[in-house]
């Protein structure tokens, strides 16, 4: 699912890659460090509009020219 996702004053795209209750698993082209907090937005498959849900970032590492 393609999301926007802010951390602190900078907005980027990103791909969340998978979402549960628990959380979801993004892709993200910045670096992010565990511990850091985010707001994500994107749609749902069913059309609703999730806008600036807080995250905070449990793990983070390299990948793709980008972080998971």
């Amino acid at each position: 699912i393609k999301c926007t996702l802010t951390l602190g004053d900078a907005r980027c795209d990103g791909v969340i890659e998978d979402l549960s209750a628990g959380g979801l698993k993004a892709w993200m082209p910045v670096s992010t460090e565990a511990g850091q907090r985010l707001r994500c937005t994107f749609t749902l498959p069913d059309g609703a509009l999730i806008e600036d849900a807080a995250c905070e970032v449990k793990n983070a590492e390299k990948s793709r020219e980008g972080y998971i």
